[in-house]
């Protein structure tokens, strides 16, 4: 008997030990996770200039390469940048954070899904100066992946891309781009040799070029001068290709192509394209020149 108890005893140890263990490895996983965001929130808080690259982790491990085809565009440009947890993002004050954070990029796929509280959020931001960037499907699902009957970013941007309530799957297909006019040609920077006909943007050995887009529904307000190009479905139906409008006090670009896909197995034209034209032209950001040593010639 006395050795059948002591063997229990043992046991009982030795599974307390155990288990003690399994916390303090749980409490310093959690301490150290803690203290990664407390960095994390801090960059962001920082004064020094930077432009924000917003993400949902949920979505990263799927669009990883996406997050990549940005940071290595803005690298090249000798762009500031930052990433922001779209979490993260939503604790801070706009009002302190466009100071110095001037500008926020919601990139293609990555940000499909979205909190709703994402919409006031940026709408604060704008309120206060901020300049933000919305690419193709940012923002067109709500947290348990299903469509939204309404994109997070409609009210900003002028058109609502989510249109599966009415277009089902068709909502989203493949299309063309086409360049609105002369006039948009030259300011989007699009050159000759990129336009093919009718403004039809493709290349001579390969024709004119298709891509996914959404079908849109556009929003009243909506001016025809702050439409820069159209994209064109195969059944020749236009819907806005680039969006560049004043909203608030703030700077507001919206681009119908999947620019990070088109990146990483096209080419970078596109996205290069469109972040030049929105951080340089319109928002007027500083950056890098790409020249050696950041000098310009004499």
């Amino acid at each position: 008997m006395g050795i059948h108890y002591d063997g229990r005893r043992r046991k009982n140890r030795v599974k307390k030990k155990i288990w003690t263990r399994i916390l303090i490895l749980f409490l310093t996983l959690l301490t150290l996770f803690y203290f990664i965001k407390i960095f994390e929130i801090n960059t962001l808080t920082k004064n020094d200039f930077a432009i924000i690259l917003a993400y949902n982790p949920r979505m990263n491990k799927e669009y990883s390469y996406i997050i990549d085809a940005y940071e290595k565009v803005l690298e090249e440009e000798g762009v500031i940048y930052k990433t922001a947890n779209i979490y993260d993002l939503l604790t801070l004050d706009p009002e302190s954070l466009v100071k110095s954070k001037p500008v926020i990029i919601f990139p293609d796929d990555l940000n499909q899904v979205l909190p709703k509280e994402t919409e006031v959020w940026a709408e604060e931001y704008l309120k206060h100066g901020g300049n933000v960037f919305v690419v193709y499907n940012a923002g067109i699902k709500n947290l348990d992946g299903s469509f939204l009957e309404e994109s997070i970013f409609s009210k900003m941007v002028g058109v609502n891309y989510i249109t599966y309530k009415t277009n089902k799957d068709s909502c989203f297909s493949l299309g063309y781009f086409k360049i609105k006019d002369k006039t948009s040609q030259e300011f989007l920077e699009i050159p000759e040799g990129k336009i093919i006909e009718k403004y039809l943007v493709g290349g001579y050995a390969y024709g004119i070029y298709q891509y996914p887009i959404a079908k849109s529904e556009k929003k009243t307000y909506l001016k025809d001068d702050e439409i820069y190009s159209w994209v064109v479905s195969q059944d020749s139906k236009e819907y806005p290709g680039v969006i560049i409008r004043n909203y608030k006090n703030g700077k507001v670009m919206y681009v119908n192509l999947l620019l990070g896909h088109l990146k990483t197995y096209v080419d970078d034209f596109l996205l290069r394209t469109f972040l030049r034209v929105f951080l340089f032209k319109i928002v007027k950001i500083p950056h890098i020149m790409n020249v050696p040593y950041g000098k310009g010639g004499s």
